[in-house]
């Protein structure tokens, strides 16, 4: 069963030097060391050198052994696989649609009582605050004398991947969904433009507004999904030197009229020459804006502060408003993920989605400190074109 092992890891060992380790160590190492707390120098470093996670229980189910990158993946000590320790709050193991695996469906626990080898099983590690890791588990049982006596697990994160695949699929939907959406609402809003010219007194319905208003939210989230399918795409922007303090004033400005609260804006000077996309640069900053303000209920002030700091100016959007929990703060960039209150019902889950975006064609910096009921402060820095 040694045999099956050293197969098995060396899918993960790419050059030659790495190949002819693993014969030697493989030439003196039986499966009894395999599943001894005494394991071999040599295996342990072999393993810890891999590019993937290995995990080795004996037939009690008890870890025996695991390289340091199995814990960094599966985001448990060794002390909390055996469970000897609580495991963090909110970890699981899940199926892909989300279900939760028992502890005996396992790719571990199947290879360990069938004595079936389990390949490429992918798997999905539900850590705190949400975080998840997609991996993929390939068990292998140790066998002595024709009995089980333990498992060999290697485990491979591959989330980039899934990540990036999901994403891919995401931007072909919403690159046509925009398409096709787009044509029908133009023509209930000519539809309804037509009724109001025909009949005045329509002009002041309610329900009329109701579907003006409708159709405007439906078309800005046609707007903001073409944006983010430029963005995926990674469309040329051109970006060139402007005036920040004269961009962020004509927002706030705009804002304004429309907050029942005050919007202070604070700064030591009125000009700050920063290299930025205009567009793209406003519309960050009216994604932030607008989330201060739908989640400012007692409308209390918000303050859009400029201050720069060595190379970079950065604008601070604090609010006093309900703030959100850690849980939240790193989840708030995923698409379409919403607070759950009744004021964000309205929205669509895709602001700071796209704030992340367009923050990343220009510093990367974007950060956020929050706490419940005491409000929210989201940063962004603009690289500051030399004096």
């Amino acid at each position: 069963m040694s045999d099956a092992i050293k197969t098995l890891m060396s899918e993960y060992i790419k050059d030659p030097q790495g190949i002819a380790l693993l014969e030697d160590v493989f030439k003196n190492l039986s499966a009894e060391q395999l599943i001894s707390q005494e394991i071999a120098i040599e295996y342990r470093q072999l393993c810890d050198a891999l590019p993937v996670g290995v995990v080795t229980h004996n037939k009690l189910r008890e870890v025996v052994y695991n390289n340091p990158i199995s814990e960094k993946i599966l985001g448990l000590t060794a002390a909390q696989m055996n469970e000897t320790t609580p495991r963090p709050h909110g970890w699981k193991m899940r199926h892909e649609d989300g279900s939760v695996i028992p502890p005996t469906e396992s790719p571990m626990s199947i290879a360990l009582t069938t004595g079936k080898h389990e390949t490429n099983i992918p798997v999905v590690i539900t850590k705190p605050y949400g975080r998840q890791t997609h991996v993929l588990m390939s068990s292998v049982p140790i066998v002595i004398d024709e009995s089980i006596r333990g498992v060999f697990t290697a485990v491979t994160d591959f989330t980039d991947q899934q990540v990036a695949d999901r994403s891919h699929l995401l931007t072909d939907f919403m690159r046509e969904a925009s398409h096709q959406f787009r044509a029908p609402l133009n023509e209930i809003h000519d539809k309804v433009y037509d009724m109001m010219r025909k009949h005045e007194q329509l002009a002041d319905s309610q329900d009329v507004m109701f579907i003006n208003n409708s159709l405007e939210q439906l078309n800005a989230l046609i707007d903001k999904l073409e944006l983010i399918t430029k963005l995926d795409e990674h469309s040329r922007w051109t970006i060139r030197v402007s005036d920040l303090y004269k961009l962020v004033a004509r927002v706030v400005e705009g804002y304004r009229r429309i907050y029942a609260g005050r919007i202070l804006l604070e700064s030591e000077q009125t000009r700050y020459d920063v290299l930025i996309h205009d567009d793209l640069a406003v519309q960050a900053l009216k994604e932030v804006l607008s989330n201060a303000i739908t989640f400012s209920p007692n409308y209390g002030d918000i303050i859009v502060r400029l201050r720069p700091v060595d190379r970079l100016v950065f604008v601070d959007v604090i609010d006093q408003g309900i703030g959100m929990s850690d849980d939240m703060k790193y989840r708030v960039y995923e698409r379409f993920y919403r607070q759950e209150t009744p004021r964000s019902r309205r929205g669509f889950g895709l602001g700071l989605s796209v704030v992340k975006q367009i923050m990343d064609l220009h510093t990367d910096e974007l950060h956020i400190k929050s706490k419940p009921n005491e409000g929210t402060t989201v940063t962004m820095g603009f690289n500051r074109m030399p004096s």
